[in-house]
């Protein structure tokens, strides 16, 4: 649950993969059924997580390691139709533009919002 254009909603749910974004609330779906969930496209595809495998007697197989998740994602408390994400491009290195994307119409368009986010707030590194 949470808030969709500033009215409670119970039925919110918002999840995000490396691809896609996943939305049900009381709004979407208006043109068709309201049932589960709504897959939107990311604006960009984010590197998939490093799943760890398990050997024959079920213990895990450490080995180097990146990341476990690779896609951030913040959904507004007053409405669920105003979400970023961000998220690594690679797990295999630290190359690539990163950037931050918002979508203010439930992932129907998306906006980088990545400006001069870096000179701003003093990250030396990635932005993330």
């Amino acid at each position: 649950g949470g808030y969709t254009d500033g009215q409670p909603d119970p039925t919110l749910i918002v999840a995000v993969s490396s691809t896609h974004l996943f939305v049900r609330n009381r709004l979407e779906g208006q043109d068709g059924p309201k049932t589960g969930l709504l897959q939107r496209p990311l604006p960009v595809a984010f590197a998939d997580p490093v799943t760890l495998v398990y050997d024959d007697d079920g213990q895990r197989i450490l080995g180097p390691l990146t990341h476990a998740r690779t896609v951030s994602m913040a959904v507004s408390p007053s409405d669920s139709h105003w979400i970023a994400v961000t998220g690594w491009p690679s797990v295999d290195n630290n190359k690539g533009d990163e950037s931050v994307f918002l979508t203010i119409d439930a992932g129907k368009t998306w906006h980088n919002a990545t400006g001069n986010l870096r000179d701003a707030s003093g990250v030396v590194g990635k932005v993330r």
